[in-house]
C-alpha cells in the first residue's frame, strides 16, 4: 500500500497456496493514514547519521539502505519517516546512550532497521531483523496454565520464548 506514492509501513496482503496454486487463504492489513505533509524536512542522510548514532557508530554512518515510509506511530497517528534498514549493531544498550565501549557486544551481530521522524530528524523505533526460526506451541507453567508461546531460535545454539499471553520473552 502506498500514500502519496510513499510506502505505508506493515501495510500487505498474504496469499497461501497450495497444491497446484489452488488459493488456501487471504489475509490483509491495510490502513488509512492521514498526513499533513509528505515532503521531509531532514535529508536521508541526516536520518542515516540518526539510526548510525542508535547503533553505537557515533560520528561513523553505517552502510545501510535509507527509504522514506508512512509509519503507524500510535493509533490514528500517522508519520513520514526514514527507515535505516539492516543496520549491524555496534553496542547493547538503549538507542541515544552515550557510547560506551566495555558494552559493545561480543556475540553475535544483531540486526535491526531504524525508523527516524524525517520531519524533526529523531529517534523512533528500532526493529530487529535478525533471522530466527519461529514456530508456535503451548505449554504448562508452574501455576497448571496453559500458555501459547513462540520459540525463535536466534543462532548459536540460543533461543527466545514469547509468551503471547502476557508479552514477556524469555532468552
Amino acid at each position: 500500500q502506498h500514500y502519496d506514492r510513499i510506502p505505508v509501513y506493515g501495510s500487505l496482503v498474504t496469499i497461501e497456496l497450495g497444491a497446484g496454486n489452488a488459493l488456501r487463504a487471504i489475509n490483509a492489513r491495510l490502513a488509512a493514514p492521514v498526513l499533513r505533509s509528505t515532503v521531509a524536512r531532514i535529508s536521508p542522510h541526516a536520518a542515516l547519521a540518526a539510526a548510525g548514532r542508535a547503533a553505537g557508530y557515533g560520528a561513523r554512518l553505517p552502510k545501510a539502505q535509507v527509504r522514506p515510509f508512512i509509519y503507524p506511530d500510535r493509533a490514528d497517528r500517522w508519520r513520514l519517516v526514514y527507515i535505516v534498514r539492516d543496520v549491524p549493531v555496534r553496542r547493547r544498550g538503549a538507542p541515544g546512550e552515550r557510547l560506551d565501549p566495555s558494552r559493545f557486544d561480543a556475540g553475535p551481530a544483531r540486526i535491526m532497521d531504524y525508523v527516524v521522524d524525517a520531519m524533526t530528524g529523531r529517534f523512533v523505533a528500532a526493529i530487529p531483523r535478525h533471522s530466527t526460526l519461529s514456530e508456535e506451541t503451548t505449554g504448562i507453567d508452574d501455576h497448571g496454565v496453559t500458555r501459547k508461546f513462540r520459540v525463535e531460535a536466534v543462532g548459536g545454539g540460543q533461543r527466545t520464548l514469547f509468551d503471547a499471553t502476557l508479552n514477556v520473552a524469555t532468552h
